[in-house]
């Protein structure tokens, strides 16, 4: 499906390029908000989905040029990220996905590590395709808290609106570290982004549970 092991397709699209510019840190007020990580990625899954023969060829064998066989499948297809490509995601929005998806978790005294998928058993890529396939987002039309059993979104979490959050227990508010500062705030979403789940734990544990303090605000206050 893929021309991997070509070395035109590893320098321009391949996985250790993704990883590099993982790294590569952005100076520039230009470069955050600029669109060549979006571009480069929305290219390859045109590619991908749509396929690719230079001149029509359709024999591998018979051209030296990256040739691309389509897979047409559903995460590929443009329906699939018709939001994304009308917002068109910044350099430092995709850097920050790609990080959660290809390094490991940040800890003291340590580099962060690149993760290769290649090695995964067949559960953890269970897991991940299970937590892809599960995960749902929405524009949220008003201010909403993020909650969960004690505070840990790690196995799970709910967003609540902050017009009915009055009575949940302080300890259920789930909270995020500044990463520049590293202190505590409460992690909220603000009326017309796009929510959707923070990219921490395991891909399996992206699932919304309710703690029950959450379920009784819902069924007793909704309208």
């Amino acid at each position: 499906m893929l021309p991997t092991g070509a070395s035109e397709y590893d320098a321009g699209y391949g996985i250790d390029r993704l990883r590099e510019l993982t790294l590569v840190e952005l100076q520039q007020e230009s470069s955050h908000h600029g669109t060549h990580l979006y571009a480069s990625l929305h290219q390859l899954s045109r590619l991908i989905d749509q396929g690719h023969h230079p001149h029509g060829q359709t024999n591998h064998a018979s051209s030296d040029a990256l040739t691309f066989d389509p897979l047409r499948a559903d995460l590929f297809r443009p329906e699939a990220t018709a939001l994304i490509d009308e917002v068109k995601l910044g350099n430092e929005a995709v850097q920050r996905v790609l990080q959660h998806l290809l390094l490991s978790k940040e800890a003291k005294g340590r580099d962060r590590g690149f993760i290769s998928y290649v090695e995964l058993g067949i559960n953890q890529l269970g897991s991940v395709y299970e937590g892809l396939m599960s995960y749902t987002g929405f524009f949220a039309d008003e201010d909403l808290f993020e909650v969960a059993k004690a505070g840990d979104a790690t196995k799970g979490s709910w967003v609540v609106p902050v017009t009915r959050a009055d009575h949940l227990d302080e300890k259920d508010f789930v909270r995020v570290e500044d990463p520049e500062t590293g202190s505590l705030s409460l992690s909220a979403t603000n009326r017309a982004p796009l929510f959707s789940d923070w990219l921490a734990g395991s891909a399996s544990s992206r699932r919304r549970i309710t703690p029950r303090g959450v379920d009784s605000v819902h069924r007793q206050r909704s309208p």
